[in-house]
């Protein structure tokens, strides 16, 4: 009985190897399928649940680690980092981060952390809409959108359709005013006209009632600062000698029209920007100065990058309404110390003319979290809509009666002679 259970044994081992070895040979059925020749096709091998995988029973799989406490916040920007709106989007981009930076060392809002996710758009509209759409699904509690509304206007048209909440840092278009872009669509930006009734008024005391007005038709928020000054400053009594109209590409002719206009003004109105490094406005002093205008230069907030004043070496005495002074000499220190935290950022750009902004539009929605004391978007909304003379660095903001934009903002009048920049005033624009 033992010799034959040993056989039984034997051939059963021996039956097993068998089989193992015809597994192994080259005709054998695997989970690939039939191999025949090097010319048939290979099967891929199918997908396997995880169902059916075996786990040895010493390993566990352990579940995605949640991080405690409570989810963040979070915030998406939506700006041309990168392209034609880089140096106005740039700035406010710089803002957003050092303003969210700060309140994160602070203990975050409503104990809770807020989270940064940065898209850059290219300065492209097609870029924006296909943004708009990937964030229906997943909304983030805030979407900060581009200062200028013809690139931003696909995710403002998302975010109305669907509900979701907008503010643009510096945005000055008026459909803002009536609530045309949607109840929830906010700016802390203001019309560019006003700014110009502004500068109007502090040109005719402090130069005198006569100008030149340039105007740059590239640049559609130095033409409405022009509209505003030129309307303004003949309701003061003054007078536009001359005025004329060009774009940076076709200077040559404009210096011959004002190479003939020799009588005196008390200063030049410059309405443009600054698109490049010795294009629009820094091209336009030189040759001013070069056919013998020595008069002071007035201009607005499209003017305030500092980056080109050392580039005309003729400069002369230069005045412009801008947002703030970020020259660290701002006379709010909040504004002085957001300066310093964006000079110690790497990743982000240098402040400029928006970055205040930038930072007003993080604090504009902190303040209406902690109002609505939860993350409901509906209660968020509600809570930005009912701004009252609302106290920030660039003034009260109030949203009366729908509108998405508050006009009556308090601007800095800042005055560059012989190389130094100094606020000369604070001045409020009118409701």
């Amino acid at each position: 009985m033992i010799r034959s259970a040993a056989t039984l044994l034997f051939a059963a081992c021996v039956f097993a190897l068998c089989v193992l070895v015809s597994a192994c040979s080259p005709g054998a059925s695997t989970s690939r399928g039939e191999l025949g020749s090097a010319d048939d096709p290979v099967t891929p091998e199918p997908t396997v649940s995880i169902a059916e995988i075996t786990v040895p029973s010493n390993v566990v799989i352990a579940p995605t680690p949640v991080p405690d406490g409570p989810q963040p916040f979070v915030i998406a920007t939506v700006l041309g980092e990168t392209g034609v709106l880089a140096p106005l989007d740039g700035p406010a981009l710089a803002g957003v981060v050092a303003e969210i930076d700060r309140l994160n060392e602070e203990g975050g809002v409503l104990d809770r952390m807020i989270e940064l996710r940065r898209f850059d758009t290219n300065s492209r509209v097609s870029v924006t809409e296909r943004l708009a759409h990937q964030m229906i699904d997943d909304p983030p509690d805030l979407i900060i959108t581009s200062c200028d509304t013809e690139f931003s206007l696909p995710m403002l048209e998302v975010a109305d359709e669907y509900g979701l909440l907008t503010i643009s840092p510096c945005a000055g278009d008026v459909r803002y005013l009536t609530g045309g872009l949607g109840e929830r669509n906010f700016t802390l930006g203001a019309p560019s006209e006003p700014q110009g009734a502004l500068a109007a008024a502090v040109a005719l005391k402090q130069y005198g009632p006569t100008t030149i007005a340039l105007r740059d038709v590239t640049s559609p928020e130095a033409i409405a600062f022009c509209d505003g000054f030129e309307r303004a400053f003949r309701e003061l009594g003054g007078t536009v000698t001359y005025r004329d109209e060009f774009s940076y590409d076709t200077l040559g002719p404009l210096e011959d029209r004002l190479d003939d206009r020799v009588e005196p003004v008390a200063f030049i109105t410059v309405c443009s920007h600054v698109p490049g490094f010795l294009d629009g406005a820094p091209a336009i002093i030189q040759m001013l100065r070069r056919i013998g205008f020595e008069a002071p230069i007035v201009g607005g907030n499209t003017l305030d990058e500092p980056g080109w004043f050392s580039s005309v070496p003729t400069l002369g005495e230069l005045t412009f309404v801008s947002w703030s002074s970020t020259f660290g000499n701002d006379p709010e220190d909040r504004v002085n110390d957001l300066v310093r935290r964006v000079q110690q950022n790497g990743e982000t750009p240098g402040a400029g003319v928006s970055t205040i902004l930038g930072a007003e539009t993080v604090e504009a929605w902190a303040r209406a979290v902690e109002a609505a004391g939860n993350d409901s978007l509906d209660r968020v909304a509600a809570a930005l809509g009912a701004f009252d003379d609302e106290a920030f660095s660039t003034g009260e903001i109030s949203f009366v009666s729908g509108a998405r934009m508050d006009l009556g903002r308090v601007f800095r009048v800042l005055r560059l002679i012989n190389g130094e920049l100094t606020v000369f005033s604070l001045e409020m624009t009118e409701d």
